[in-house]
């Protein structure tokens, strides 16, 4: 099954987000004036900063977001 290799595999972090998560979203969002159409973005953008992690991405409105925030974005 395609579905079990890409539970299996062993280069993939799975993340169960916390509330944290959200609420850090929403603040972010109201911040930036953004619509709940941007919502992935911003669970993105938080998930990034609490995970420590680089933001993989093309998107540059996404990209700009994270910059804004001290996240660093590839490529």
């Amino acid at each position: 099954m395609k579905l079990r290799e890409y539970l299996e595999d062993p280069r993939v972090k799975y993340l169960l987000e916390d509330l944290g998560i959200y609420e850090r979203a929403f603040k972010m969002m109201i911040e930036d004036g953004a619509s709940a159409a941007e919502m992935n973005d911003y669970i993105i953008l938080s998930t990034a900063i609490n995970e420590g992690a680089a933001l993989a991405t093309f998107d540059r409105d996404l990209a700009k977001r994270a910059v804004k925030r001290g996240i660093k974005v590839v490529p």
